[in-house]
């Protein structure tokens, strides 16, 4: 029995920390794939090539091989 409680005391924490990481990936990912969803429907009128990434957000391309920030195009609606 002491050799089982040892056991469930090295590994208990090591298990919590697990669930944890899985938990934030679980949550990134689906902050992630929210976020390429809105770029996709804030982009649906503009015609121009778009793309989603975590570190460069929602960009557009304007001219081959161009990418900006969609937050520094201005796009105004006939």
């Amino acid at each position: 029995m002491d050799r089982l409680e040892t056991i469930f005391k090295v590994l208990g924490p090591i298990f919590v920390v697990m669930i944890f990481v899985i938990l934030v990936c679980l949550f990134v990912y689906g902050v992630s794939q929210l976020n390429r969803t809105m770029c996709d429907a804030q982009t649906a009128q503009i015609g121009f090539a778009h793309r989603w990434s975590f570190w460069g957000d929602c960009q557009i391309q304007v001219t081959p091989g161009q990418w900006i920030p969609l937050s520094n195009y201005r796009f105004f609606e006939p």
